[in-house]
């Protein structure tokens, strides 16, 4: 039997606060934060498109790509030395 919208919807909310969390206690510059805030929809569950965060930064989404790829990386590395 699978989930409810309401269980998945609390898995999402979960999800995202965990990941505001964790962004807070990494060393991420204030663009990489805004940029993964926008492309995963951490403030108002709204994501963006790289096209569309490209835009609002004026670069482009290879730029915002390979950003996004470092903040992610940073995260991953303080999850790992915390476990």
């Amino acid at each position: 039997m699978g989930k409810s919208k309401s269980d998945e919807a609390k898995e999402i909310q979960r999800i995202r606060s965990q990941l505001l969390r964790e962004m807070s206690q990494t060393e991420l510059k204030p663009q990489e934060k805004e940029e993964l805030k926008m492309r995963y929809g951490l403030e108002d569950d709204q994501p963006f498109t790289l096209g569309e965060i490209a835009i609002f930064f004026n670069v482009t989404g290879e730029e915002i790509e390979r950003v996004e790829n470092i903040a992610l990386r940073k995260l991953r590395r303080t999850r790992l030395s915390s476990a």
